[in-house]
């Protein structure tokens, strides 16, 4: 399964779309983060998802996702977490994520240029330990603060005794949801860094996931005591499916029909779903699917499951909570477009924008500057509705997408 995943260009998600294969391009690791952190499982070992059982609006639980390791998978790992961390009580807590690697100071300038738009809106640190003390090298906070992300980039060797007592603090906060992934290249020393860890956070059965090319080495462990049973390996390359693709974009094509469409009742018909997703640019159908990994996370978050989808009761609850979801999607939908390489209008962008509407899809297309990258409530009636609308259909999207078979 890994050479047809190679053979796919670093990688390909296929769909089968009637008589024609519809390929939507994704990075390797993108697919094995996703598998980790969407699908929750990996060949046979199930993962627990970074809100756990999910987290509604009144809920006072926080994610807080260490990524150990700058490398291309910890970054994927990030990708993917702040395409899915997004909660409805995201007015008093944001997601936190932390990237910890001794060579964070040489990845730190690349991740600031490829991710520029992203870390212009959001509030971050960079530091680095210095005769085990923390030096806060760098500190931002954006003016207009309405993304749901934090980040914080810290150069460290994650073996030191400040950096085991910081995990151990931060996975004893309250309320917290802590979830560890170890994403070297090298096997071994993620195997390392996972005997190094604080006693405390393996004995709590707090999540351990840890990147390796095979399982024999956590067979072992959890053999030699229970106390493992929390620490998961991915990244094996037998292991590594895309079976769960036609999934997502089964659904992202749903999704797409939905915002084609903008208003009234929903009945997708097959060919025109099928005809819009053909119409679509490559933007679009991956904005789609990213869209679709969200989605779980949402039911969850309002208390629908596999048990109850199928009831009355999953539409009343997914209609009493309409308001709140459509402002998480709102979230999502703004991160994704940030990672996607857009940036919010300028102050003179937008004032040429409210003067000639059409200048709206000119910034957008000609220089990636999108409009509607901004605060909920500073988008007009209509634009609001676009993601009210995508919400009213997400539990039939979810059923006919077999979205929580996986």
């Amino acid at each position: 399964m890994y050479h047809k995943i190679e053979k796919l260009s670093n990688t390909m998600e296929s769909s089968t779309i009637g008589k024609q294969t519809e390929f939507v391009p994704f990075v390797k690791t993108e697919l094995i983060a996703r598998q980790v952190l969407v699908d929750n499982r990996y060949g046979s070992q199930t993962f627990q998802p970074l809100d756990r059982n999910g987290i509604s609006k009144n809920s006072n639980d926080f994610v807080h996702f260490v990524i150990v390791g700058m490398t291309e998978m910890g970054r994927s790992m990030a990708k993917i977490a702040a395409l899915v961390a997004h909660y409805p009580n995201f007015e008093t807590h944001k997601t936190r994520i932390t990237f910890i690697d001794s060579c964070a100071e040489d990845y730190w300038l690349k991740i600031k240029e490829k991710y520029q738009y992203v870390l212009d809106c959001s509030h971050y640190t960079f530091s680095k330990v210095v005769d085990n003390t923390f030096v806060e090298i760098e500190k931002y906070a954006p003016q207009d603060d309405f993304l749901d992300i934090e980040w914080d980039f810290i150069h460290a060797d994650i073996c030191s005794s400040i950096m085991q007592a910081a995990l151990q603090t931060w996975s004893e906060k309250q309320n917290v949801l802590f979830t560890v992934a170890i994403c070297h290249d090298e096997s071994q020393t993620n195997q390392q860094i996972v005997m190094s860890l604080p006693q405390k956070i393996v004995e709590r059965h707090i999540p351990i996931y840890v990147y390796q090319q095979n399982s024999d080495w956590l067979l072992e462990l959890a053999k030699s005591s229970t106390k493992y049973n929390s620490v998961k390996a991915f990244g094996m390359f037998d292991d590594c499916e895309d079976f769960y693709s036609e999934k997502f974009i089964h659904a992202g094509r749903m999704l797409n029909y939905v915002y084609s469409k903008g208003s009234g009742k929903i009945d997708f018909p097959l060919e025109k779903v099928e005809e819009n997703w053909q119409l679509a640019d490559l933007s679009n159908k991956k904005s789609s699917v990213y869209n679709a990994l969200h989605i779980k996370t949402k039911l969850r978050s309002i208390g629908i499951n596999k048990s109850n989808i199928m009831s009355e009761e999953a539409n009343a609850i997914l209609i009493d909570n309409l308001a709140q979801l459509g402002k998480v999607e709102h979230n999502r939908w703004v991160t994704e477009r940030l990672l996607q390489g857009y940036r919010p209008v300028s102050d003179e962008e937008k004032q040429e924008v409210d003067k000639h509407f059409s200048n709206k899809k000119k910034f957008k297309d000609e220089r990636n500057a999108h409009y509607d990258i901004r605060s909920l409530e500073e988008l007009t009636d209509e634009i609001q509705s676009y993601d009210t609308l995508m919400i009213r259909n997400i539990v039939r999207i979810a059923l006919e997408s077999h979205l929580l078979e996986i």
